[in-house]
């Protein structure tokens, strides 16, 4: 298969399940315009360590973006609804995400603590699952 219908499964597979370049990654840590860059051929030669990250990030196998394989049927990881819509949240709410993005570098102790001040300044009755 060739570099560019790589590209294209990749891409066909990143529109199909919705997902924008910055949510891919997300699920990749790697930044969006390498993706971008991959996907458009800009960098021309994808190291095979990313392709599996990608390939798990969009989940299928590395062996169908490479096209060794046609089957996309074996999910490797399913992405749960909640989580995807707390990334979309994410990325419209940019005061939401630094939140998430400074709390995620705290200790333990510290995020504990956050939880409990959260749970206190919460109505009474709030149906949120805390």
């Amino acid at each position: 298969m060739s570099e560019k219908e790589i590209r294209e499964r990749i891409s066909s597979l990143r529109k199909q399940k919705g997902m924008s370049y910055q949510d891919l990654a997300n699920l990749t840590e790697m930044s969006p315009s390498t993706l971008q860059r991959y996907e458009t051929g800009s960098i021309d030669k994808m190291p095979i360590s990313k392709m599996e990250i990608i390939a798990k990030a969009l989940g299928v196998e590395p062996s169908y973006l490479m096209g060794w394989d046609d089957e996309t049927t074996e999910p490797i990881q399913e992405y749960d609804p909640d989580a995807l819509e707390i990334l979309e949240m994410l990325e419209r709410n940019q005061d939401l995400k630094m939140l998430f993005m400074k709390t995620g570098k705290l200790s333990k102790e510290d995020k504990e603590q956050i939880v409990r001040i959260l749970k206190a300044t919460l109505p009474p009755n709030n149906d949120d699952g805390c």
